[in-house]
C-alpha cells in the first residue's frame, strides 16, 4: 500500500462534482513506468511524514504551499485537504501562507515557509543568513533538513503530476482558504 496521501482516491478541494476523484489511474500509470521512483519515493515519504521532527500538519502545509508556488494545483490541493483533514482550519492555512508570502513573516511556522518559499522558486539565492534567521526564531538543523526535503518531495511529486499530465487539471482548488 502506497505511503502517499496524493494518491488516495479522494476528491479534491473545490470539486464542481464532490463525488469526483482526481486522476489517481493516471498518475500511478506514469510511476508504473517507473516503479524505482515510486519505491523510493514510498520510502522517503514513510520516513518524513508520521515520523520526523516537525509536525505533521506542518509537513503538508510546506508540501502543498510548494506545489502552490511552482503552478501545481493538483498537488497542493491534495496536501492542503492533508493539512486541513489533521485540523488546520482553512484560516489558518490561508493566515500562515498570507504572512509566508507578505516578505516579513513574525511567527515561527510563517518564517520557515518563507524560507521554503526562497527554496522553492530560487534555491540558488539562499544564503546563510536564511538559515541563521530560522535559527533565531527556534528551528532546529534537523528541521530545516526536514523542511528542506519537503521541498524537494513536493517538486518530485509534481514532475510526477507532470508526467501524468494533472498539472492542469480543471477544477482543483489551490487556495482552499479563499
Amino acid at each position: 500500500m502506497s505511503f502517499i496521501p496524493v494518491l488516495e482516491a479522494e476528491p479534491p478541494i473545490g470539486a464542481a462534482d464532490p463525488t469526483a476523484v482526481p486522476p489517481i489511474a493516471e498518475l500511478r500509470g506514469v510511476f508504473a513506468h517507473f516503479p524505482t521512483g515510486l519505491g523510493a519515493f514510498d520510502q522517503m515519504y514513510q520516513r518524513m511524514v508520521g515520523k520526523g521532527r516537525l509536525d505533521r500538519t506542518l509537513r503538508f502545509v510546506i508540501l502543498g504551499a510548494s506545489a502552490r508556488w511552482r503552478n501545481d494545483p493538483f498537488i497542493a490541493s491534495a496536501m492542503f485537504r492533508q493539512a486541513i483533514d489533521d485540523g488546520l482550519t482553512a484560516v489558518e492555512l490561508g493566515d500562515l501562507i498570507g504572512e509566508a508570502e507578505s516578505g516579513d513573516p513574525i511567527g515561527a511556522e510563517a518564517t520557515l515557509l518563507g524560507f521554503c518559499r526562497k527554496a522553492t522558486e530560487t534555491a540558488f539565492k539562499m544564503i546563510q543568513r536564511d538559515v541563521d534567521a530560522l535559527r533565531t526564531v527556534g528551528w532546529t538543523n534537523g528541521q530545516i533538513v526536514e523542511a528542506v526535503t519537503m521541498v524537494s518531495l513536493s517538486g518530485y511529486m509534481t514532475v510526477m503530476a507532470a508526467g501524468g499530465g494533472l498539472t492542469q487539471t480543471p477544477g482543483l482548488e489551490a487556495e482552499p482558504w479563499r
